[in-house]
């Protein structure tokens, strides 16, 4: 008797269409590079394809600025990516930093998804790509009374 599998074993990845040699017959993925891209992004919604993580921040980082100059603010944007915070917003006669974050709505709970980790930042302003919106989410006293104004 013959252990050859009653499958075909070559198939083309779902994700990035490489063809590769299944070794169980429910096998998509090329690998699991693969498998998670492709559940990141039916999870996530829409992702970014061909873009520099750093050209997807700055966009985000221009988007965001574009929004506080309309509600009125005095916004500066830090030149150097080791800075603490992306934003600076004049508030008054304070300073509001702010980090900013690209942002995804998980399909599945409505959640807004995004990185929290920050070094001291005011508030986080996240943008959605897929609705093409900000939100802003307070870390500190300052940032929850700046959000308060918006």
């Amino acid at each position: 008797m013959s252990l050859m599998p009653i499958f075909p074993k070559h198939r083309s990845c779902g994700a990035c269409g490489a063809d590769f040699i299944r070794v169980i017959k429910t096998q998509k993925y090329c690998s699991k590079k693969c498998r998670m891209k492709q559940a990141n992004s039916k999870r996530l919604g829409e992702t970014v394809s061909g873009l520099a993580t750093g050209t997807v921040g700055a966009l985000s980082e221009l988007v965001v600025s574009a929004d506080l100059l309309g509600k009125g603010y005095a916004v500066f944007r830090a030149l150097s990516p080791s800075c603490p915070s992306d934003l600076v917003v004049l508030f008054g006669k304070e300073l509001v930093t702010v980090e900013v974050r690209t942002a995804y709505r998980n399909q599945n709970n409505g959640q807004i998804g995004y990185p929290k980790n920050h070094r001291g930042a005011d508030l986080f302003a996240l943008y959605v790509r897929s609705e093409k919106s900000v939100h802003y989410a307070p870390i500190s006293d300052k940032g929850e009374n700046f959000c308060a104004s918006l």
